[in-house]
């Protein structure tokens, strides 16, 4: 496919398949699976198109087990160095936190202008490495090399209604609001919501 510039998939199943595409000119990726798997197509696509890809979406919407074992590296990162906007979206956070380290990587996108990370905090129970997990992958993008800092950044983590009373949650994301506060300080223009569906936030910073 020498010539499109747009491609989405949505729960690819032939692996052997989708990563044999060639697609130099692909400028925009959207893929909708699990998000270990959408990593690893997103690799595979990349690495053998040898184009310049600008945005990259990536959204798990799939709770089941992935059939194939398939894991990217951080060997994805250099395929990633032109991308302007970054959208990750998961409903299962243990599934999105586990795979961010392979994103995290200081000066790792160094001409992003856009990140937008939604995230369904669908577990009661707060462990603290998972905050870190998230500190590490926004600073890694927010702060840049070169001094400067990401434009504009937008963060959603909405939680089961059942889950607001919990104090566990409620520390973590008091530590998550405490970063999009410095952030903000650091001249980065926020926009979050944490409040408990996907419909209504219960508040913004």
């Amino acid at each position: 496919m020498p010539n499109l510039q747009r491609l989405c998939l949505s729960n690819a199943t032939d692996f052997s398949v989708l990563s044999c595409f060639q697609c130099p000119r692909l400028l925009h990726l959207t893929i909708n699976d699990r998000f270990d798997e959408c990593l690893y197509l997103s690799q595979r696509i990349l690495s053998n198109s040898h184009c310049i890809l600008e945005t990259l979406c990536l959204c798990d919407e799939n709770e089941e087990e992935s059939s194939v074992k398939a894991t990217a590296s951080h060997s994805i990162l250099p395929l990633l160095n032109r991308l302007r906007t970054l959208e990750l979206c998961s409903d299962y956070a243990r599934v999105m936190v586990n795979a961010l380290p392979l994103l995290t990587q200081p000066g790792c996108f160094p001409l992003l202008s856009s990140l937008s990370v939604d995230i369904y905090w669908d577990h009661p129970v707060s462990v603290p490495s998972d905050v870190k997990v998230l500190q590490d992958f926004f600073n890694a993008c927010i702060y840049k090399l070169d001094g400067s800092v990401l434009p504009n950044v937008t963060v959603r983590f909405p939680r089961p209604q059942d889950l607001t009373g919990s104090n566990e949650l409620a520390e973590q994301q008091a530590a998550l609001r405490a970063c999009l506060q410095r952030w903000k300080e650091d001249g980065v223009h926020v926009t979050a919501s944490l409040g408990w569906n996907r419909t209504h936030f219960s508040a913004s910073l």
